[in-house]
């Protein structure tokens, strides 16, 4: 992984914090999301291992609109697949892993954001008795890219937990 040859070579002893994002694009219905974040974790504990003195800060895999309505139900009782919805399925187990090994560690959840609407409530959809969630439709205009309203609440909600993040390292080296 790239990330970990910049860290050691190019930003060692110069940053205090570093994360990689991944892009929706990244995990679609046909990625191996067990093998994609085993290497995500194998890179990530060796950075953390071989330096101590930077705070990696993990970040969720976007998502992607999953539209719904009468015709998109029509063509699933039909038994055509709904790819929108496989594809966020697996970035939502990519997010699962993230949160389930690295919950303790600095997280900021891109997903959330992207998936909360102002009043709190999550776009999402279910799909086998679970629940995965989407990227609200009013912040994109093509379905996975942020419009100007979903990039100041994605923007806005990234800046505030990173500060957070930020914060409670300084008062714990205080």
């Amino acid at each position: 992984m790239d990330f970990g040859r910049i860290i050691d070579q190019e930003l060692s002893g110069k940053v205090d914090y570093a994360m990689l994002k991944f892009c929706y694009i990244d995990i679609n219905r046909d990625s191996d999301v067990a093998k994609m974040f085993n290497d995500y974790q194998q890179t990530m504990d060796d950075l953390i291992e071989r330096h101590p003195e930077i705070t990696f800060i993990h970040t969720t895999m976007s998502l992607r609109h999953s539209p719904s309505g009468a015709t998109i139900w029509l063509r699933e009782v039909l038994g055509r697949p709904n790819n929108s919805k496989l594809d966020n399925i697996k970035r939502n187990q990519f997010n699962q892993f993230l949160y389930s090994t690295y919950g303790s560690s600095p997280i900021i959840d891109v997903a959330a954001s992207e998936s909360t609407y102002p009043n709190g409530k999550r776009e999402s959809f279910k799909m086998d008795d679970q629940t995965y969630y989407s990227l609200i439709g009013d912040y994109t205009n093509d379905g996975g890219h942020l419009n100007e309203l979903g990039s100041l609440q994605v923007a806005s909600t990234f800046v505030r937990e990173l500060a957070q993040i930020i914060r409670s390292r300084s008062s714990v080296s205080e």
